[in-house]
């Protein structure tokens, strides 16, 4: 009897074991799947609390309208991730667009608890409160969520119109052998000179490379990371035999010579390069802000293409 309990659980331990490597497999074969399942597994955690105390506060309706806004939105994150890659900075702006949806999500949720519980406390003016603090908070997920789904637009129209996508487009070079070259090319015309440099993704405090302008850098393969106008393009392949060419647009902005630029990463908190006047900007493709007397615009830098601000 012993051993027959034995070799159950063991059969139980080995079945769960592999679950769980197949998931870890799955997840490592394909990122962007893996995030959109943990991420609608994420909402629909906080849904399922909206569904058992919503219901007379809220409406069924409402609630079907959420959950089905959800599983877009976990969708969006998921396109994101395959237009602008998972690694790419590009990806994480947008995984701050999906988490301020997940934040106005959970507002909802601690909203609806409060309300429950001051109902049971028979404390009618907290309740009253809190359900007043639930239209605003269910108007806040309506705009974080069609926020968060023109961020996901911007992102793939650009991909779409560049016919390629991620940071860098890759291809054969017949000159290699044993090494690939990864590629900064900025057309002659363009009055750019932006600081580039390349890193090994184990050491990004060493510059294996670096200079101003455009570049080729002959390299052994691997993954590095590229910095160009302190703007980050990680997880950069370099493969034998083939050109990594590192898709790259610039700014343009028409300003007096007395007014302060910065340009910052979208959403970022540190400026990647700022000057004083007209100027001219070499970047990598994706979403900036450009901020004039504390106050910022977005911009998408497109490649090839000079982006007028």
């Amino acid at each position: 009897m012993n051993k027959t309990l034995v070799a159950i659980s063991a059969a139980i331990v080995i079945l769960v074991a592999l679950f769980l490597g197949y998931q870890a497999f799955e997840s490592w074969m394909s990122p962007c799947e893996g995030i959109f399942q943990q991420s609608a597994l994420r909402l629909n955690t906080k849904l399922e609390i909206v569904k058992a105390k919503g219901e007379l506060v809220i409406g069924r309706q409402k609630i079907q309208d959420l959950t089905e806004r959800s599983q877009q939105m976990a969708l969006n994150l998921k396109s994101c991730c395959i237009a602008a890659g998972h690694t790419m900075s590009e990806f994480l702006h947008c995984k701050d667009g999906f988490d301020r949806y997940e934040a106005s999500i959970n507002k909802v949720t601690d909203s609806l608890i409060e309300t429950e519980t001051a109902r049971q406390q028979a404390n009618t003016a907290v309740a009253n409160q809190k359900i007043a603090e639930l239209s605003q908070d269910l108007k806040a997920v309506d705009a974080s969520a069609q926020d968060f789904a023109a961020q996901v637009k911007e992102i793939g129209q650009i991909a779409s119109a560049n016919g390629t996508r991620g940071c860098c487009v890759i291809v054969s070079n017949p000159e290699l052998k044993s090494l690939g070259r990864i590629v900064v090319a900025f057309p002659k015309e363009w009055n750019v000179n932006p600081r580039v440099d390349i890193f090994k993704t184990s050491d990004e405090r060493n510059s294996v490379q670096g200079g101003y302008g455009s570049m080729a850098a002959d390299l052994i393969p691997g993954r590095y990371l590229v910095t160009i106008s302190g703007r980050r393009v990680e997880d950069v392949e370099v493969q034998a035999g083939r050109n990594t060419t590192i898709r790259v647009g610039a700014l343009r902005v028409h300003a007096g010579s007395g007014t302060r630029v910065d340009v910052f990463a979208r959403g970022g908190k540190e400026g990647l390069t700022g000057f004083y006047g007209a100027n001219d900007v070499g970047l990598p493709v994706g979403q900036y802000d450009v901020q004039i007397a504390g106050q910022r615009a977005s911009v998408a830098i497109k490649e090839n293409a000079i982006t007028e601000f």
